[in-house]
């Protein structure tokens, strides 16, 4: 009866920590997805902008130099 209870304590331990660990990865994951869509957006922004520097101001200088 000891070991019985010492096995159901342990056994309920080890599923908070792999909820836990569950819940933090993805937390992770969501990080991971939020930080891709950023650099996708910053590089979108980009192109636009140079694009658009393209189009106002043919001088290649001012291109490079927005960038």
């Amino acid at each position: 009866t000891m070991n019985e209870q010492k096995t159901v304590r342990v056994a309920r331990a080890d599923k908070q920590i792999t909820k836990k660990r569950r819940t933090n990865d993805e937390g992770r994951v969501v990080l991971n997805q939020r930080e891709v869509k950023a650099k996708r957006v910053l590089k979108k922004r980009i192109l636009v902008d140079f694009n658009l520097g393209k189009v106002q101001d043919e001088n290649p200088q001012t291109n490079s130099g927005r960038l």
